[in-house]
């Protein structure tokens, strides 16, 4: 399938697209969910992708109807998480996807739903890719007080839009899933919106840049 258009900028999102915190995620919210005799699938956690940490714990907990508190699910999740951070991998492919863009001069910004406080600890021993500056201009966390609206509304990747030099249009944003064929559509503002699922291999060849 031919990509029409030039692309100028890239968006992209952080968690299950640039880094495998999908697997990772699932066991430590299963570790809490088996003292309720609970488990999820992978196909099941799949449905809370996307959400704040607190809305995707708040879903969970309605889902299963738990006797438990919001925010103290939302503790021991990232509890749990923590002490297995440094085991989160980058997805495969995405170095030699980020590397591809850098060096054509396309700039690249992260927005991620999760919290500032959270984004370090997954990243930090991936510094190499993710210092700020070095591939990405910036990245905006969903705690960002311009964020008026969490996911699925676009309001965390506009913001992430407007901070690059000039703004730029349209905007390409990579969100999730390297794997089968390309899914395009477009967003509210009529920005395309490109989900690679297949090879990065094939994803760049079909980048026009």
């Amino acid at each position: 399938m031919a990509f029409v258009g030039n692309i100028t900028h890239v968006i992209f999102d952080l968690d299950g697209t640039l880094i495998d915190t999908e697997l990772w995620g699932l066991t430590n919210v299963n570790k809490i969910l088996a003292t309720y005799g609970h488990s999820l699938s992978q196909q099941t956690y799949g449905q809370y992708i996307g959400f704040t940490p607190f809305d995707r714990c708040k879903r969970i907990i309605d889902d299963l109807a738990l006797d438990y508190d919001n925010q103290k699910f939302l503790n021991d999740w990232i509890n749990e998480c923590l002490k297995t951070v440094t085991t989160i991998q980058l997805m495969p492919g995405v170095r030699r996807l980020v590397e591809h863009l850098y060096s054509h001069g396309i700039p690249l910004a992260i927005g991620t739903a999760g919290k500032r406080a959270e984004y370090y600890p997954k990243t930090a021993h991936l510094e190499d890719l993710f210092v700020e500056g070095k591939y990405f201009s910036h990245v905006v966390h969903g705690d960002d007080k311009r964020v008026k609206r969490s996911k699925p509304f676009p309001d965390l990747f506009q913001v992430c839009a407007s901070l690059f030099t000039p703004s730029p249009e349209p905007i390409i944003s990579r969100t999730r899933q390297v794997l089968a064929d390309f899914a395009m559509s477009c967003d509210d503002n009529g920005r395309l919106i490109l989900k690679p699922r297949q090879t990065v291999k094939n994803t760049i060849e079909h980048l026009k840049i």
